[in-house]
Parts: structure tokens; sequence; C-alpha cells
């Protein structure tokens, strides 16, 4: 992974930032992250930051 360290830190900063974010949700969104910038982890962390009203996150991710 290129930007293992960033997307650690976006993990926990998700986490503590949304406390409604399921330990399933960040499992998903860790091997979504992993497999960035394939098309379907793009979808994936989109509609995850959707479900969790972060509308620009979900804008950018959702860009092609």
């Amino acid at each position: 992974m290129r930007f293992e360290r960033a997307a650690v830190r976006w993990l926990a900063r998700l986490s503590l930032e949304r406390p409604e974010v399921t330990l399933i949700e960040l499992r998903d969104a860790a091997a979504a992250l992993a497999d960035l910038p394939s098309s379907q982890a793009r979808a994936t962390l989109s509609g995850l930051c959707k479900r969790l009203r972060l509308p620009e996150a979900s804008r950018v991710l959702g860009a092609t």
C-alpha cells in the first residue's frame, strides 16, 4: 500500500469522530483503502462516507 500511514490515520480519525461507525465498516474501509485506486474501493469508501454524513469525502471518492 502506497499511503499506509495516511490510511491508518484516516481510519483512526474516522473511528474517533464518527462513533456510530462499526468494526465491520472499519474493516471494510481498511480493505478498500488497501485496494485504492480501484473503482470498487472508491465506491465502498464513498458509500461509507455518505452514510456517515461526510459529503465532501464521498464526493471526492465518487469522482472519476
